[in-house]
Formats: structure tokens, sequence, C-alpha cells
């Protein structure tokens, strides 16, 4: 079973709307953020927002495509353009110029979803590990806590992946205490049991432990 077909089969388990942690190693990163958000746009048939503190939306967007995925209903938060100089000119795209602009993204995710035209809605945030290169610790977990239950609250499915290796620990317990569920992709390096991640595939918990 590949990476792709092994989180699928997790995200089969979970309900049509939930807080899920995504966890993934640096390996599998990419490989999961589009397993993932194929299986909500093209299983789940939902359109959504995507929030990027790590590459610039043309990036994604090309490889969403490439692997798939429409991104006709995607409408996209861009935080990392203006740090690399880029041209600010995707379509569906509201961009913020740092990642340290928490209250903005907030602000920019919120007009974002009103453009969406599914009536489920996803919400996905690329990612935790980039968000504390550029927020001090305690401030970035001031932020999920509010952000994981603002999401809850408005009934979205919401994704926050994070590469395993750059996250801090504290914002890993943060994220598993407030997310409703975790999927473990690749190498748990100790994070979960070893046998629980047969052949670096991916494994479904529950959070809130």
């Amino acid at each position: 079973m590949t990476i792709e077909e092994d989180i699928k089969k997790q995200l089969e388990k979970l309900p049509d709307s939930t807080i899920l942690y995504l966890n993934s190693d640096t390996k599998n990163y990419y490989r999961a953020m589009l397993a993932t958000v194929d299986f909500l746009v093209n299983k789940l048939k939902y359109g959504g927002v995507y929030i990027s503190s790590t590459r610039p939306v043309s990036d994604i967007r090309i490889q969403m495509e490439a692997s798939g995925i429409p991104t006709g209903d995607i409408h996209f938060v861009d935080s990392v353009i203006y740090l690399i100089g880029g041209e600010s000119r995707e379509e569906r795209t509201a961009y913020v110029e740092s990642p340290s602009m928490l209250e903005t993204i907030m602000l920019k995710l919120d007009w974002q979803l009103k453009q969406v035209g599914t009536p489920e809605k996803f919400v996905f945030f690329d990612s935790m590990n980039g968000l504390a290169v550029y927020n001090e610790e305690k401030l970035l977990m001031e932020f999920i806590h509010v952000f994981s239950n603002n999401m809850r609250m408005q009934d979205l499915y919401t994704v926050l992946i994070s590469v395993r290796e750059q996250t801090p620990a504290n914002v890993d317990s943060l994220l598993r205490l407030n997310c409703d569920d975790i999927i473990e992709v690749g190498a748990s390096q100790g994070k979960v049991e070893e046998e629980a991640v047969i052949g670096g595939g991916a494994k479904l918990e529950r959070g809130g432990t």
C-alpha cells in the first residue's frame, strides 16, 4: 500500500468535519499534503481554503493540478510571496505580508471562506512548523488554541499539517491536545509506537489525550 492509499484509508474513518493534526516526516510531507487535499476535493467534494506559510501558492497550485486535484473552488491565503520578492497575481488568492501576521491571516481566511462555493468546506493550514519559524512559541500556541476552536465552532473540516522533525515539542503537544484526530505519517522517531507505523505508512490516533 502506498503512502497516499494509507492516508486516504485513515481519512475514510474520520467524520465529515474534524480538526485533524497531520504529522508527517520530512520525506513524505508533500505526498501527505496532496493525498489529503485530493481526498477532501475529489472524494468528499469539498471546496475550501488553503493557507500557506511555507511556499508560494503558485507552486502549490501547480503540484495540485499535476496530481489531478481541481483547484477551481480552492481559495488560497499566501503569506510567503512577499518574503521572497515574488509577484502577487494568483487567482482566488489573498496575500499576507508575513507568516508572523497571525491576526491578518485569520481575517483573510474569513474572507476567503465566504468565496467557497460548496456548502461543506475545508481549511488546510500548511504548516505549523512554518509558523514556528516566524512566531514566538507562546504567541503561536495561543494562536493554535484560538484557531482550532474557531474552526470547530464553524464546523469546518480543518487540517493542520506539520513536519515532525521541525515542530517544537510544546507546539506538538498542544496540537495533540486541541485536535480531534491525529494521523502520523512516515517514520515515528519515537513519538508513537514503532509497530504502529507499518512500512513507513500512516497511523490514525485520537486527539485530546
